[in-house]
């Protein structure tokens, strides 16, 4: 698939509009890039094991990613949750699962 830019969120904040309701908001680090490809045969095995199926795996250098639970593919403005990572030295790959309209399907992190 190729190179990719992402988001990632890194916090939550708040914006209060003239009045006086308060929105939640979530603060990303943009412009992260990334390479996406498919999951292999034996990643779709190991992730229908754990209950889930792999949409897209992004890696990026291992200094983007700190946890998160999930990242934005600005390519697509699509959101997909991380289900599991891996390194390899520098890089780290996102293993990830796309929301189904926007949605968490399980908060709970694999």
């Amino acid at each position: 698939m190729g190179m990719r830019l992402i988001s990632l969120p890194v916090g939550k904040g708040s914006v209060q509009d003239a009045d006086g309701f308060v929105t939640d908001s979530v603060d990303y680090i943009r412009n992260i890039r990334a390479t996406s490809r498919s999951a292999t045969a034996e990643e779709e095995t190991v992730a229908a094991a754990d209950g889930y199926t792999i949409s897209r795996v992004y890696s990026t250098a291992g200094c983007n990613y700190g946890g998160q639970s999930f990242l934005v593919d600005q390519n697509e403005d699509r959101t997909y949750d991380i289900r599991r990572t891996s390194d390899s030295g520098r890089m780290v790959y996102l293993y990830t699962e796309a929301r189904k309209n926007g949605k968490i399907r399980d908060a709970e992190r694999h």
